[in-house]
């Protein structure tokens, strides 16, 4: 039995129907959103230690700066509930064209079309979704010993979000029971082929939902976070190495950058992304 989800324009379920119509359509339920955020912080301190090769005494104060930004757009535009003449004799009389926009036609025991001309369209019903999110932090660090020897380093690691561009598309179809009869008065006007006209009424309307946002939002969230504490993370080794003399270890040497490229593809292998673009 098929169930009708349906506006329904005109139903009856007695004797029969007659209506003079010249536009049945259905109409889509939409709805957009958009969203823009930026989040920025600065932070400072200072810690007191010793040197545990020279045994001097040290001060260093670090200074760390995060900027992040979030962006996402998503749009809806869907029949749900199909506009539907039903009963159990269907009869539409028009004198002018009749239009059929994704409607559905159905009488239990006959159907009647009669019309100057007719002309049909089907709905395309499409929802997407599309998010990008990322930053940067910066670490600096000057280190002073008690003798007045003072080193300087500094990272800046780049924080990655997931992408996320989701598209789906589904059809309303307009359909009328394989056993209409249509009657088209203006023949010599007439441009559309009325046997092309679909006649599975069992078929013509798929309800399509919205994407769930709230789904791809926290895997953009997962793969944020992991790549925030990630990147963090190949900073804090590389300030460490770099302060040790290794330069490949400095900002754009071929060790800091081979690392963050490895963890660019773990963060996009996390989302099932490219991990190779991921690495770029």
């Amino acid at each position: 039995m098929r169930v009708i989800t349906s506006i329904l324009l005109l139903i009856l379920w007695t004797i029969g129907l007659s209506a003079n119509i010249p536009n049945i359509t259905s109409t889509q339920d939409k709805n957009s959103q958009t969203s823009l955020g930026f989040n920025a912080s600065v932070g400072f301190s200072s810690e007191d230690g010793t040197d545990k090769d020279t045994g001097e005494t040290t001060h260093t104060d670090t200074t760390t700066a995060n900027l992040s930004g979030h962006s996402s757009k998503g749009n809806y535009q869907s029949v749900t509930n199909q506009t539907t003449i039903t009963g159990a004799n269907v009869n539409i009389d028009t004198e002018g064209n009749t239009h059929l926009r994704g409607a559905l036609i159905d009488g239990e025991e006959t159907t009647n079309i009669t019309t100057a001309t007719l002309t049909t369209e089907n709905i395309t019903n499409q929802a997407d979704y599309q998010s990008i999110s990322g930053g940067i932090s910066h670490t600096s660090s000057t280190t002073t010993t008690s003798s007045g020897e003072t080193t300087s380093t500094s990272s800046t690691t780049p924080t990655v979000g997931l992408p996320q561009d989701v598209d789906k598309t589904a059809t309303t179809y307009t359909a009328i029971n394989e056993n209409t009869q249509i009657t088209i008065t203006d023949q010599e006007n007439q441009t559309e082929d009325t046997t092309n006209i679909s006649t599975d009424t069992d078929n013509a309307s798929f309800t399509m939902t919205e994407i769930n946002t709230e789904v791809l939002d926290i895997r953009a969230d997962i793969s944020q976070q992991v790549s925030k504490d990630g990147f963090k993370a190949v900073g804090d080794l590389a300030m460490e190495l770099a302060a040790n003399g290794d330069e490949s270890w400095e900002d754009g040497g071929i060790s800091k950058t081979l690392a963050h490229a490895a963890m660019g593809a773990v963060v996009a292998g996390i989302g099932n992304g490219d991990a190779i673009s991921g690495a770029l």
